[in-house]
């Protein structure tokens, strides 16, 4: 009895041996592959990329040219990375290397090279004499319509070392390897400046740009399959900002069959460092320039676009009407025009008067700074008492309409401030005026 199940054990086990030992052929075909994926690092999931990116189809990383910005936006970094990884891994006892090409495209879907033979020095630099804060990185020199220029991809060497990513067409491939317990490598890209340039104006626009990126199937068919095997990365222009009014013109008095005459882009500078033009653009647009007036009876207005007297610069002229009744006004509205949809309004008031000294009120009189001028959010304004009592600090829109008023006590002799709230306010011109009970006086301020 005892022999026959040992009889019989045997031949279940030589059974078991003979398939496992190759007597099945199909079986090492069976062994299953790791497979093998490109994706946007934080996309993928049904979040945004860490650039904005939905998850999308096909994984795309979306990137924008950083601009040299006046005014202190869009001058951060933008970047992201693709990362290669191993979607379902089996394969862990040699390294695994995979390769993959890249390619190149201009907004309509033709080929770019790789590497680009226009050489730029980027960012273009800002005036001489322009502050920028934080402080723009130095010009450098790098070719344009290219990958290296464009958006400087980069990857982790073998010792965790950051080198440049080989560039990659169909006819040479490029690869990285993934060596045993090695699952991802991440393939990085960082946006180059814009090679806008302020003098003479150019906004320096390519349009979109996308890059490629196609994982190649395993050569030898034994270590990995494919999964997700295209992702892209598009390179826009720099994000289209409006004019913004950088030295508001502030109310003027003109005797009657007086005139003057306004540089709209002013070559000169501020005490700060900024240009004294009046009207700035952050995407060095060439602007054009209209202007009306709300009564031309009293006031004549008129831009010349190409000015000689500016060396070609755009100029605004104004004159108050020989008929004009005495302490009539006009509103003059210049409005500044970017091509792309973006506009900026400065508005400001002239007064028609029997000499510029008849006035009862002298904006003089009181001497006060309001900062910054323009603003975003907040301002101050500081100020010498003239006299003691208390001062009146009131906040008008153009219509006139009180938006606000404080009043504080005030010491002949020493001097005030006072911060104004403006975060609640629209975008627009606005007015502040101060009095101490005897004189008044009152200036222009842009809410941003």
């Amino acid at each position: 009895m005892k022999s026959t199940r040992f009889l019989f054990l045997c031949g279940a086990l030589a059974l078991i041996s003979l398939m496992i030992g190759g007597h099945n052929p199909s079986y090492a075909q069976q062994t299953p592959l790791s497979r093998v994926g490109v994706s946007v690092i934080g996309g993928g999931t049904g979040k945004n990329s860490k650039d904005g990116i939905a998850d999308v189809a096909v994984p795309t990383l979306s990137l924008r040219e950083r601009r040299a910005s006046l005014g202190g936006t869009d001058i951060s970094a933008q970047s992201g990375s693709l990362i290669i990884k191993f979607a379902r891994l089996y394969y862990v006892n040699q390294p695994a290397i995979i390769g993959y090409t890249l390619q190149y495209f201009d907004a309509d879907g033709r080929t770019l090279p790789n590497v680009g033979t226009t050489l730029v020095s980027l960012p273009s630099p800002l005036p001489n004499g322009a502050i920028a804060t934080p402080p723009l990185p130095s010009a450098f020199n790098v070719g344009i319509n290219g990958l290296q220029g464009d958006v400087s991809p980069t990857t982790a060497g073998p010792g965790g070392e950051l080198m440049a990513v080989n560039l990659a067409t169909k006819a040479s491939p490029a690869s990285v390897t993934l060596g045993p317990g090695q699952t991802t490598a991440t393939l990085n890209f960082v946006a180059r400046w814009s090679d806008q340039a302020y003098f003479p104006r150019n906004a320096g626009l390519q349009g979109k740009r996308s890059i490629v990126l196609t994982l190649l199937p395993d050569a030898t068919g034994t270590i990995y399959e494919l999964g997700d095997s295209v992702a892209v990365v598009t390179l826009e222009d720099p994000l289209p900002i409006a004019p913004i009014i950088l030295n508001a013109i502030q109310d003027k008095q003109l005797v009657r069959g007086q005139s003057d005459l306004i540089e709209l882009e002013s070559t000169g500078f501020r005490s700060d460092g900024k240009p004294s033009t009046v009207f700035y653009d952050d995407n060095y647009n060439v602007i054009t320039y209209t202007v009306q007036s709300s009564d031309q009876t009293i006031v004549t207005a008129q831009v010349v676009q190409n000015d000689g007297r500016f060396a070609g610069r755009p100029s605004l002229s104004y004159v108050a009407q020989p008929n004009a009744v005495l302490g009539s006004g006009a509103e003059v509205r210049v409005t500044a025009n970017d091509g792309y949809g973006g506009v900026a309004a400065d508005v400001f008031k002239v007064t028609v008067v029997s000499s510029v000294t008849s006035v009862a009120v002298d904006p003089a009189e009181v001497k006060f700074i309001v900062s910054p001028n323009p603003t975003t959010d907040h301002i101050t304004i500081e100020a010498q008492a003239k006299v003691s009592g208390v001062a009146r600090i009131r906040m008008t829109n153009v219509l006139g309409a009180t938006l606000s008023m404080v009043e504080q006590p005030i010491t002949a002799g020493r001097s005030y401030h006072q911060e104004l709230d403006l975060t609640s306010f629209p975008e627009g011109i606005y007015f502040v005026e101060v009095s101490d009970g005897q004189v008044r006086s009152m200036q222009k301020v842009i809410k941003h």
